[in-house]
């Protein structure tokens, strides 16, 4: 159960009165990391709605024909599936890879 004026992420006490609810409070060091999350969704949601406004893909992996990881190509050469170096794919077949069957 929880304990009142204790934070709800780590457990710890917490100077953080509230007179909304004593069993609702936050650390300050789990409230910056909370807001830092916050603020990376943010962040990348911003990016995304602006490749997709100027028309632009992110291009796949050569091994699994997947994204890369955050920040993505070329500041990232890590494949998003399998977490290995990849290059980019310069294959047009990537539904068959996708799905791990070759066109026959």
């Amino acid at each position: 159960m929880p304990m009142p004026n204790h934070c709800i992420e780590c457990d710890k006490p917490t100077n953080n009165y509230s007179d909304y609810s004593s069993y609702n409070v936050l650390c300050d060091k789990c409230d910056k990391k909370r807001k830092e999350e916050k603020l990376e969704i943010a962040h990348k949601v911003i990016a995304h709605s602006l490749k997709d406004m100027l028309g632009e893909e992110d291009p796949l992996s050569n091994c699994c024909a997947a994204s890369f990881t955050h920040p993505g190509w070329p500041d990232s050469d890590f494949c998003s599936e399998c977490h290995e170096h990849a290059g980019i794919d310069e294959d047009d077949d990537v539904e068959a890879k996708t799905i791990g069957v070759e066109n026959e």
